[in-house]
């Protein structure tokens, strides 16, 4: 960290996407953050927020805050002021004027869990895209943040992080180490993590994050090489370990 920068301290997981059904005395997890990053990830996160709040099942009792939440951000009536009013407009009118519908969806680019509902008609299926650099990042946040509050560790610049948003038959193979040597890092009903990190170097990982029991996001971290061998080689030809903890505050 930079000397003279401002610090404040923003949450691993996003605060406003923990479901009104996450027990209060749960601890959220946060980390020493300076101000601009902080501000920045806040508008990343709003934004993904509202995006998926809309494509989450309502009726999900675990869910229904989120989807509320989502919602009353793009509703006027719900503005602190006429400059409030005004932006819940804007974004509303920004969010309506993206919507994809029936033939015009791209299917190839559907995310994964997230996809066509057997009780709609294909003509009448909604839309929205979600901003893959946004999600990257926020997932990238999440790692760092969980491997500096479970391993009291940053991730140096000699680290790669590599997102993924795959099917669950596409992770198969990660699925096969996580279920072997991962170990479930958990702040239930909304989000969850499962961890396996690798024998004698704690920084390099595979994650698996769970948002409201249908966002998921796989990230691997790992050491800088040179070479092209695959990432499923690369994790397949590693040796794991169980957790450990440095700090839980």
């Amino acid at each position: 960290m930079e000397d003279g920068v401002q610090l404040t301290s923003d949450h691993v997981f996003p605060k406003s996407w923990y479901p009104d059904t996450t027990p209060k005395y749960e601890y959220k997890w946060q980390v020493p953050a300076c101000y601009s990053c902080n501000s920045n990830y806040g508008k990343i996160e709003r934004d993904l927020l509202i995006r998926f709040a809309l494509c989450l099942n309502p009726n999900d009792p675990d869910n229904a805050s989120i989807v509320a939440k989502g919602k009353r951000s793009i509703d006027p009536k719900f503005g602190k002021n006429k400059k409030d009013r005004k932006a819940r407009l804007d974004k509303r009118k920004s969010i309506l004027s993206q919507i994809w519908k029936g033939q015009d969806i791209p299917s190839e680019s559907i995310y994964p869990n997230l996809g066509y509902h057997p009780e709609v008609s294909p003509d009448e299926e909604i839309a929205l895209p979600i901003p893959a650099d946004g999600l990257e990042k926020l997932a990238r946040k999440i790692v760092r943040g969980i491997t500096h509050i479970k391993n009291g560790l940053f991730i140096e610049d000699t680290y790669e992080i590599s997102f993924f948003a795959i099917s669950n038959d596409d992770s198969l193979f990660l699925k096969n180490i996580l279920k072997k040597h991962g170990s479930i890092i958990a702040v239930e009903p909304g989000i969850s993590v499962n961890r396996a990190i690798i024998k004698d170097d704690p920084v390099s990982a595979i994650f698996e994050i769970v948002m409201w029991k249908v966002v998921k996001m796989h990230c691997i971290v790992r050491r800088k090489k040179d070479g092209t061998n695959s990432v499923k080689e690369a994790v397949e030809d590693q040796d794991y370990m169980g957790e450990t903890s440095a700090s839980e505050t």
